[in-house]
């Protein structure tokens, strides 16, 4: 064989190892990119300390774990803050992806599929102590007393229901814990350790001037949430379910909590 042949060989098959070099290249870099991000993902939530909030290092002790089981199986999620009802309009027309900290309810499991539980809260009434009350056997119990409830927050399913007690709806949890401190209603429903946690931020008033009514009305598990009209929200909630796991499991949801001072 002829000296410019060899060389011509040599040349084709040093030019197959590199097009072959390449291509395994590219399949292990698009692998690796899929790997890390499967995709972005646009969650919204509202100011809720202290769990969640824009103001709260990495979004709150909630926002981080959501993010990080998120991040376990590879979605680059991005956190935009509303209020409450923007944020349930947004997910359920299918413009935002994900819904952080919602509670259950039937009728909101109509347009949303719910993932595995977050985190347990318990959610009670508190009321002013002049308003001379610190135990209650049924809700009938309540019925002369007038309880300030959050616009489209979820209770519990028997005080929800229960339209013969005197409900004074205000759009806000602030502006409700405002009303009972002004003496304007006797007592609230709420979420303990939220309540607990703003009222320690307020100049004027503390938790002495208040009970909480024994018993607690329940203990409501904490989800996200994606709409039906998400195109892919099964995966999504599927996928966050095992990232949760993954990270309960390996203690990273301990050690987060911990982080956060809880």
């Amino acid at each position: 064989m002829k000296k410019n042949s060899i060389s011509i060989i040599v040349k084709i098959y040093i030019l197959c190892l590199k097009i072959q070099l390449i291509f395994t290249f590219s399949i292990v870099i698009a692998f690796t990119a899929f790997k890390t991000y499967a995709r972005d993902i646009k969650i919204v939530g509202t100011d809720w300390e202290p769990f969640s909030a824009s103001t709260l290092e990495s979004g709150g002790v909630l926002t981080e774990i959501v993010v990080t089981a998120f991040k376990r199986k590879g979605y680059n999620a991005e956190i935009q803050w509303y209020p409450w009802k923007r944020c349930l309009v947004l997910t359920s027309k299918g413009e935002r992806d994900v819904l952080m900290t919602a509670y259950y309810s039937e009728q909101r499991a109509k347009k949303y599929l719910y993932s595995d539980p977050l985190f347990q809260i318990d959610i009670g009434l508190v009321a002013l102590k002049e308003a001379g009350i610190s135990s209650y056997k049924s809700l009938r119990d309540l019925e002369k007393f007038t309880i300030g409830v959050t616009k489209n927050w979820v209770n519990s399913a028997e005080f929800d229901a229960a339209n013969y007690l005197k409900k004074d709806v205000s759009l806000t949890h602030i502006t409700t814990m405002r009303k009972l401190f002004g003496r304007r209603i006797d007592m609230i429903v709420t979420s303990i350790p939220v309540f607990q946690y703003e009222v320690n931020r307020m100049k004027y008033h503390s938790l002495s001037e208040v009970t909480i009514l024994d018993p607690i009305l329940t203990k409501n598990n904490l989800h996200i949430l994606s709409g039906f009209k998400v195109a892919d929200y099964k995966k999504i909630i599927q996928d966050f379910n095992e990232g949760l796991s993954e990270i309960k499991q390996d203690g990273s949801y301990g050690k987060i909590f911990s982080k956060h001072g809880f």
